[in-house]
């Protein structure tokens, strides 16, 4: 028998609240996610409120989020260079 693949399996309550928390600190929206994703805003809700499992819509917040802190990395360089 095979495997499910981690689209395929529930999500755990816990990390998905870490990940929303995370997402909503960096200023990423359910609609940002959805329009990445193309999928509705509902879908992107449920998804992580944990009530269905897509793993296009996971892959696009955490696609998201990456840009999110490659950009605020970014913008504090200068900032660190100054202070040196």
């Amino acid at each position: 028998m095979r495997k499910p693949s981690p689209s395929q399996t529930k999500s755990d309550p816990v990390k998905l609240a870490r990940f929303k928390r995370r997402l909503q600190a960096h200023g990423i929206t359910q609609i940002a996610i959805a329009e990445r994703a193309s999928v509705s805003n509902m879908h992107v809700c449920n998804v992580l409120a944990g009530r269905d499992i897509s793993a296009k819509v996971l892959l696009a917040a955490k696609a998201l989020l990456a840009e999110a802190l490659v950009t605020k990395r970014v913008m504090r360089q200068p900032e660190e260079a100054v202070a040196s």
